[in-house]
């Protein structure tokens, strides 16, 4: 009981991080304890490795989560950038970011997750060229401020000067991408599966408005004139059971014919992905999604999985890399009633891959995993050939000398794509980077 204690004055309340001057809300602690220190530190050299800084001053902080404290990650780059930090993100991986003000550069890592958040901060020697301006705000603030959709039926085709824009699926759906969105059509059906949107939670908790509806007021409607708007919430009282979904009969406004559509929502951290059908009406919408408004297995919302393009040997070439990490904090309450914190335990992983135009490639993977204070860290390096099928990627000398066959396939995204390598029980989604 007493070494619990001892242990636990080392996690201590903190209003503030002294690394970066923030604010943070009510019911923070800082985690002093060397063995998350040194957790903290592995994990954030995770991505500074791949550019050959070390870290030397680390903080760690545990948040009270977002949906109760109000804490998200807007807020917290807009204070940032108050107080005269410059921010970019760091790789691939959405959860770190470069913070630079004046002689001083940062590596930031911020986990905003449904039970608890998490911020470790680590000062660097590593100070980014690109790091001048605050555009990981400045993209943030357009997106919100600007909601930028351009109509379903305009005629503008995202190519991104790669090989394949179109796939034609066997069961008779066709995708087509667009600038702000993925079209996918069978008969006189569309699907719009729109690239994500910002998310913000603090909009909603606690303030009556619901994500459904905000994202169906303000959304769906630049692009269809609304004549009924009607909920599927099959008797569910409870509003934390009910479906994120709308229907009704609208215009369209590009064409201006009468549609009965429909609108699923899911939510990831921070972002809103909205998927939209248009039908002639609704018996031919029930009778392709039957399910549409299903909370937990919507075949409206599966329909992301159409989001699927054809791979070529030119559009890989270059360096792609990607980033994953995963936390969980472990508390204990003894018989006598004593609680206290128990630990962290931590999964992090990354990966690179190099296709150089020759035919031969290299990659590189990191990791770290266990709980804090026994760590286990690994890498691996690989270089070898590689060959491109339209749905394949095959690349030779891999593990103990074995040839990897990757099914391949790109995820269109505003300005872009990802990448994704799946070989049995191994997956990566990876971002190009150079």
């Amino acid at each position: 009981m007493f070494i619990g204690a001892k242990a636990q004055q080392k996690v201590v309340p903190a209003s503030s991080s002294a690394l970066t001057g923030m604010t943070l809300p009510a019911g923070s602690k800082k985690d002093n304890r060397m063995i998350s220190e040194i957790a903290a530190k592995v994990l954030l050299e995770m991505e500074t490795k791949k550019v050959d800084a070390s870290i030397q001053t680390v903080e760690v902080f545990i948040l009270p989560p977002s949906l109760t404290s109000g804490f998200h990650l807007e807020k917290l780059m807009k204070q940032l950038s108050a107080l005269g930090w410059n921010i970019a993100p760091a790789g691939s991986d959405e959860k770190y970011f470069w913070l630079q003000k004046g002689a001083k550069n940062i590596i930031a890592y911020f986990s905003f997750e449904q039970n608890t958040t998490d911020i470790y901060l680590g000062e660097t020697d590593f100070a980014p060229e690109d790091i001048s301006t605050n555009d990981a705000i400045k993209d943030d603030e357009k997106a919100s401020n600007d909601n930028i959709i351009t109509p379903p039926s305009a005629p503008t085709t995202n190519t991104a000067g790669y090989t394949f824009s179109t796939t034609n699926f066997d069961d008779g759906w066709t995708s087509v991408i667009k600038n702000d969105w993925v079209e996918v059509s069978k008969g006189n059906m569309q699907v719009y599966l729109l690239f994500p949107l910002p998310f913000d939670v603090s909009k909603f908790s606690g303030t009556g408005l619901r994500a459904r509806d905000f994202y169906w007021d303000n959304h769906v409607t630049q692009y269809f004139t609304i004549q009924t708007k009607h909920y599927r919430d099959d008797n569910e009282v409870i509003a934390s059971l009910q479906p994120d979904y709308v229907e009704g009969w609208a215009i369209d406004k590009q064409t201006g014919k009468k549609r009965f559509i429909a609108m699923r929502l899911s939510i990831v951290p921070n972002s809103a992905y909205l998927v939209i059908a248009s039908a002639e009406n609704e018996s031919s919408l029930y009778k392709q999604f039957p399910a549409a408004n299903d909370k937990y297995k919507s075949d409206l919302a599966d329909m992301s999985r159409y989001n699927k393009f054809a791979v070529a040997t030119r559009d890989i070439q270059g360096r792609w890399q990607n980033g994953n990490t995963s936390t969980a904090h472990w508390y204990y309450v003894t018989p006598g009633g004593y609680e206290g914190y128990a630990g962290m335990t931590l999964v992090a992983s990354s990966a690179t891959f190099n296709f150089n135009p020759g035919g031969n490639y290299t990659s590189i993977h990191n990791g770290a995993s266990g709980s804090v204070g026994n760590m286990t860290t690994f890498q691996q390096e690989y270089k070898g050939a590689y060959t491109v099928t339209d749905w394949s990627v095959t690349a030779t000398n891999r593990w103990q000398g074995k040839t990897d066959h990757f099914e391949a396939w790109f995820v269109a995204v505003r300005g872009g794509r990802v990448l994704w390598l799946k070989d049995g029980g191994m997956e990566y989604s990876l971002v190009k980077t150079k």
